[in-house]
């Protein structure tokens, strides 16, 4: 099962590039047999640009997930802060090994019928986003 992932657009090109190893989250996954996030670059692109693998998941209070990922964060305490405000448990998932797609895809292409979620949703697999030139 694959998870497909909302994330910013400044945020994808961190992930990307590597700066950015922890993606933060009020909400997560509750299965537990995510194999990889599809990561879908929202508005202005709405594309599905790339994947990882993540190795867990770190759930606790934002206080003690900035404390334990900021270092790899890729963003700034300030963002941080703000996106967690008022929220008491907060999850970082621990980024590996990205893909980034050659050429970025149009959900509705590979999933007819599905929108892009706010935060994330589950699909099945499909062989064709590994093989996207990437």
């Amino acid at each position: 099962m694959n998870a497909l992932l909302s994330v910013r657009p400044e945020f994808v090109t961190r992930i990307l590039d590597g700066t950015k190893k922890y993606e933060y989250r009020k909400k997560v996954f509750i299965r537990k047999d995510i194999d990889r996030v599809i990561i879908y670059a929202s508005s202005p692109l709405k594309r599905i640009v790339g994947e990882f693998k993540f190795d867990e998941i770190i759930a606790d209070t934002p206080d003690l997930i900035w404390e334990k990922t900021a270092f790899d964060s890729g963003i700034n305490k300030d963002i941080f802060f703000r996106y967690f405000y008022g929220i008491e448990k907060a999850y970082a998932i621990r980024i590996k090994h990205v893909i980034k797609y050659q050429n970025p895809l149009h959900l509705e292409n590979l999933y007819p019928g599905i929108i892009p979620p706010q935060s994330f949703c589950y699909l099945p697999q499909i062989n064709t986003l590994l093989h996207n030139g990437s």
